[in-house]
């Protein structure tokens, strides 16, 4: 396995519209500064990664003397897709509950057999990334029974759910149609395009959306109701 970096930068960029400008620039600065090592910089999920570099100690020297960059430090290499699904299978098949966000829906319906769509605004001409707009519930769905038929919620993606995996149900929808919530038919998995555990707090997204808490809440006793069953087996 050869040499991974990951390279942390300062909270300070992590929140706002300007955090993908933000990345892209601190990738350019990085790449300059490592440009004779061999290196390579690339981001995945959101995080910068380094590797290839032919001098460890040079690399991270002249990395960690980029403006905006924290600190840097070893990162395990894996194919992360790979490790998702087994790991929501391990799940599913233990019975556990499974609660996924943003990312999380999207590694649910991938694993169980669904498929995605990328830059899907092309398509729909409705831009998802840092916006705000309704959520519509249908029936079955969690958030329905606790918050009502539509509400507020935050938007932060640029692929969605595209074919639905088999064996879940669409629980809701924005107003554009793009998949919001989904359940398993018969087992305690929940996926979330939206960010539920940012409708909560001091500082909600958006601060007329509902109190996310209830939902956590209520997850919380699956969870305990899961355990239960698997203590009486």
């Amino acid at each position: 396995m050869r040499e991974l970096l990951l390279v942390r930068y300062g909270e300070i960029f992590l929140k706002g519209l300007n955090r993908p400008y933000f990345i892209r620039a601190l990738v350019r600065k990085i790449r300059y500064a490592v440009r004779d090592l061999g290196a390579q910089v690339w981001v995945h999920d959101g995080r910068i990664f380094v590797n290839g570099f032919e001098d460890l100690d040079e690399c991270v020297r002249r990395v960690t003397r980029v403006f905006g960059v924290h600190s840097v430090c070893p990162a395990v290499e894996m194919e992360r897709d790979d490790f998702d699904a087994s790991l929501a299978h391990a799940f599913a098949n233990a019975g556990k509950p499974i609660f996924g966000i943003c990312l999380g829906i999207q590694t649910l319906n991938k694993a169980f057999g669904g498929t995605l769509e990328e830059m899907f605004k092309k398509r729909t001409q409705v831009e998802h990334l840092f916006r705000e707009h309704l959520c519509l519930t249908t029936e079955g769905s969690v958030t329905r029974s606790l918050f009502g038929d539509t509400f507020p919620i935050n938007s932060r993606h640029q692929i969605c759910v595209d074919r639905v995996a088999d064996g879940f149900i669409v629980t809701a929808l924005s107003p554009d149609g793009i998949v919001e919530e989904m359940r398993h038919e018969t087992l305690p998995i929940y996926g979330f395009q939206y960010h539920p555990e940012r409708m909560r707090g001091e500082y909600p997204e958006p601060p007329d959306g509902p109190d996310m808490t209830r939902l956590f809440a209520w997850f919380v006793e699956q969870c305990k109701k899961g355990r239960k069953r698997n203590e009486t087996d």
